[in-house]
This record gives structure tokens, C-alpha cells and sequence, in this order.
């Protein structure tokens, strides 16, 4: 059974989430950040990652696996070196032309 405070953790979780991707998205930040020259305004939006964390997490929260699982196209859990490729892009010239993007 899951406490009321870890799901209001998870909820205030959930609000950071959608605050972030709301900022991200915002055409006047990446307008801003493009006129500076800075990579910012941009983020890598990873979802669900298989770590230590996670691992406790799935223990310890009822139904985490299975609600991550029915959310997550791929049916699996991410890994770390799932984000290597766009990770290296984010740092890479190819995305000098690109601001204001979230990219899941």
C-alpha cells in the first residue's frame, strides 16, 4: 500500500516534470537562449531509467513497475546508454541551429 507521502511525492514530481517541459517550450526562452549563443532551453526528457534508485523504487511502490510499463512504448525500462546518441547530438554541432526543444 503506498503512503500518502510518497504520493505526494510523486505528484510533486509529476508537477516538476510538466513545469520543466512547459519552460522548455517556451518560444521566448529559446528565442533568448538562441540570441546568446547558449545551449539552453533544451531538454533530454529520458522518462523511466533502470538505476539503483529505480530498482529500490519498484520495490518499494506498488504497481510502479506495472504503471511504467503500461506507459512506456518500448514495454521496458530504459538504460542508461539508451541516451548516449542523443546526448552526444545535444553536445554536437548538428544542434547548434536547435533551441526551445524537449526531446523524450
Amino acid at each position: 500500500m503506498k503512503c500518502a507521502r510518497q504520493e505526494e511525492r510523486t505528484i510533486s514530481f509529476e508537477r516538476q516534470i510538466r513545469d520543466l517541459i512547459e519552460s522548455v517550450s517556451n518560444a521566448t526562452a529559446a528565442r533568448e537562449t538562441a540570441e546568446e549563443s547558449y545551449r539552453k532551453g533544451s531538454a533530454e526528457l529520458p522518462g523511466w531509467i533502470d538505476t539503483d534508485l529505480t530498482a529500490t523504487a519498484r520495490t518499494q511502490i506498488e504497481g510502479l513497475n506495472e504503471r511504467v510499463m503500461a506507459r512506456t512504448p518500448a514495454k521496458r525500462w530504459g538504460l542508461p546508454d539508451d541516451f548516449a546518441g542523443i546526448t552526444i547530438f545535444l553536445a554536437s554541432a548538428a544542434f547548434d541551429f536547435v533551441t526551445g526543444t524537449a526531446i523524450p
